[in-house]
């Protein structure tokens, strides 16, 4: 297991929140970007930076960018892909399960989302 700090930064700022993640290896790192930029409500100029354990960069992506990879997923069953949905069909979108159990079959594997504490706020917003 590795350390991954997951960033969330504002266009020439420091970041806004930082969490440290252990993960397996950096092919697991993507699936908790997804589920982070869900809740970020904040978008335009907002991007969350991944570093290792070496506290070098391995990913930058920014919330638009996130969020149009998941509407992009083939995977019909893919519930990252339906919280987003649910929260574009709804007028003040929450997390509804924050305990939510990411198992895409693209995705390979299950995380729980729930490392990512409960906000009492909504980030970046």
């Amino acid at each position: 297991m590795s350390a991954f700090t997951f960033e969330i930064v504002r266009q020439d700022e420091a970041p806004i929140s930082a969490h440290v993640i252990m993960l397996p290896n950096e092919g697991a790192v993507w699936r908790h970007v997804e589920a982070l930029a869900l809740r970020i409500q904040s978008r335009n100029g907002t991007f969350i930076r991944v570093k290792n354990s070496e506290g070098e960069s391995i990913l930058r992506a920014g919330i638009i960018t996130v969020l149009a990879s998941i509407e992009k997923c083939p995977c019909l069953g893919c519930p990252i892909k339906r919280e987003l949905e649910q929260r574009a069909s709804t007028e003040h979108p929450t997390v509804a399960d924050f305990g939510l159990r990411i198992q895409c079959d693209l995705r390979r594997t299950e995380t729980n989302t729930s490392a990512w504490p409960a906000p009492t706020t909504p980030l970046g917003g």
